[in-house]
């Protein structure tokens, strides 16, 4: 993005399903990112493949060369995380994603009645609601850096992260 002069604080990595261990991957190697979100992401290839009766007799963990661990990878990301789960997702349960649910900053929507591929067409509201959230902390965030002035907290919006102004 430097060539459209796009500060990295101001770009969010994203990825969904295993994109989403390669974007926890990515934002683990560039803090400067401005934020990570991460749909239907799975905690590691080897604990999926732990979980499902067909693979018991392989052994996976032996012969899996990237593990896409993200569980040991993103409680060292800083940037602010946005983790949406379908609450009905089979692939990537939504017991791995509240297990990637980790410490501040930190955000979670588990999506009522979303699958892995269509969280955001059964439930629109929420899954846009909680990605434009991120997007308006990560904004605040920014022109607080660069010295543009205090933010205020905004009333009546639901935004419950407003900075406020010391």
């Amino acid at each position: 993005m430097s060539e459209r002069n796009i500060p990295a604080s101001e770009m969010a990595i994203s990825g969904h399903s295993p994109g989403g261990a390669v974007a926890v991957n990515l934002a683990e190697k560039h803090p400067e990112a401005g934020a990570l979100i991460t749909e239907c992401t799975l905690t590691s290839i080897a604990e999926r493949a732990d979980s499902v009766s067909f693979t018991a007799f392989l052994p996976v963990r032996l012969i899996l060369r990237e593990r896409f661990d993200s569980l040991s990878k993103i409680g060292s990301i800083r940037v602010p995380k946005l983790i949406l789960q379908g609450e009905a997702d089979n692939m990537a349960l939504p017991a791995m994603a509240q297990r990637l649910y980790t410490p501040e900053p930190k955000q979670m929507a588990l999506i009522a009645g979303g699958g892995h591929e269509d969280s955001s067409e059964v439930n629109p509201t929420a899954y846009f609601w909680r990605s434009q959230r991120l997007s308006l902390e990560v904004w605040f965030k920014t022109v607080e850096r660069a010295g543009k002035g205090k933010m205020r907290p905004v009333s009546g919006c639901g935004i419950e992260t407003g900075h406020a102004a010391s």
